[in-house]
């Protein structure tokens, strides 16, 4: 049967951003004054799983050349649709035996 893995999360205070995920067994074989340098300025969370990103996303920033527009250019494009109308289905009852 496979054991549960205890992780520790640290997050740093200012910016409440994750800076490391580390193994519950990694953290005690460390020695103190390693320990000491996670704690300061961080706050550990104790966790039973750890969670991987699948998709990373990565934005790049691009100078607009050229004036963008939303809406069509002619209004020749833009037709109502028709509203369907569907009947409803007639309820009926059935005789009681």
């Amino acid at each position: 049967m496979a054991t549960k893995a205890t992780f520790v999360q640290i997050v740093d205070k200012k910016t409440g951003q994750i800076e490391k995920i580390i193994n519950m067994e990694t953290l005690n074989a460390m020695p103190l004054e390693e320990k000491i340098k996670f704690a300061r300025g961080k706050v550990l969370y104790q966790i039973a799983f750890e969670i991987e990103p699948i998709i990373k996303i990565e934005m790049k920033k691009k100078m607009v050349e050229e004036e963008i527009s939303f809406l069509p250019e002619t209004t020749e494009d833009i037709k109502p649709e028709p509203k369907v109308e569907t009947e409803k289905p007639k309820k009926t009852t059935r005789a009681k035996k």
